[in-house]
């Protein structure tokens, strides 16, 4: 995953950014830093780059955008097996109240590896014993609550633990208590 956020403020060192994820996972991806003097953020954050965020250069937040790419605060790596799906809350923070920005636009990029191509990705593959090689898997139901795989990628839920058994009977049973 990447994160793009573009801001003017006259000291950036006061901003701090926070990512959340619709299950509530949270990164801090922009910490306040006390020594960073330097004006505004135009930047495309991942953990695969290798420049620091405190570059010492005031970022230009004209077009083109996210023209900056730095390392974050703390690692984007730990919404590697986040649903993509959902609302994600992107939350700022202005630290110091003696001056003041403007917020123009921040981005999320995903970047999912699925090398069967079967709608799983890789890393949630490997992360639950499953083949990132093989397609077939997709379909199969390891928890046996009566959801493939896939589904409970996209559903969110994990595939190892049955944990939607009573839901496969929920018609059944709100059929017989509304029965009188």
């Amino acid at each position: 995953m990447q994160f793009g956020f573009t801001a003017d403020h006259s000291y950036r060192g006061d901003i701090k950014v926070t990512v959340t994820s619709p299950s509530s996972t949270t990164a801090v991806v922009i910490d306040e830093n006390s020594i960073d003097f330097n004006d505004n953020y135009d930047v495309l954050l991942g953990d695969s780059y290798n420049m620091l965020l405190d570059n010492d250069v005031d970022d230009n937040t004209a077009a083109p955008y996210y023209d900056r790419a730095a390392k974050p605060s703390n690692v984007l790596s730990i919404f590697n097996l986040e649903n993509a799906k959902g609302d994600w809350l992107i939350s700022l923070c202005d630290n110091y109240s003696g001056d003041n920005g403007f917020y123009y636009r921040s981005a999320l990029k995903f970047f999912v590896s699925d090398f069967d191509d079967d709608g799983v990705p890789d890393a949630r593959e490997q992360h639950y014993g499953l083949n990132p090689f093989l397609a077939s898997d997709a379909v199969l139901d390891n928890d046996g609550d009566g959801r493939p795989n896939l589904d409970e990628y996209t559903q969110g839920t994990n595939p190892l633990v049955a944990d939607t058994k009573l839901l496969n009977f929920l018609p059944v049973i709100l059929q017989y208590l509304l029965k009188d």
